[in-house]
């Protein structure tokens, strides 16, 4: 239960997280293996990956967290900047650059 004591604090929380998340438009380094390291590119598309067991175990608090973050058990498409054809990514992988 969010008590009016934890609810600023809980939204500093998410409004940290959020500035990290990999979401469309933005602008994101792949910093993984695989053939796709070190690329820059434009993010087209965020959603879960159907692959990600994310939600198995945890709290409603923690699922919500995960969800803000947009990262673990979620898929980017990129757009590179040095125009090769998109791409998916796991949004784990990634660094957003700037906006």
């Amino acid at each position: 239960m969010i008590t009016a004591e934890i609810a600023p604090v809980l939204q500093e929380m998410f409004n940290e997280v959020a500035k990290e998340r990999p979401s469309v438009g933005r602008v994101v380094r792949i910093k993984g293996r695989g053939k796709h390291h070190g690329k820059i590119g434009v993010v087209k598309q965020h959603f879960p990956s159907k692959y990600g067991a994310t939600y198995r175990y945890g709290s409603d608090l923690q699922h919500h967290m995960l969800d803000a973050r947009g990262r673990s058990g979620w898929c980017i498409q990129v757009e590179p900047f040095d125009g090769g054809p998109r791409f998916f990514a796991n949004a784990d992988t990634t660094m957003v650059c700037c906006e």
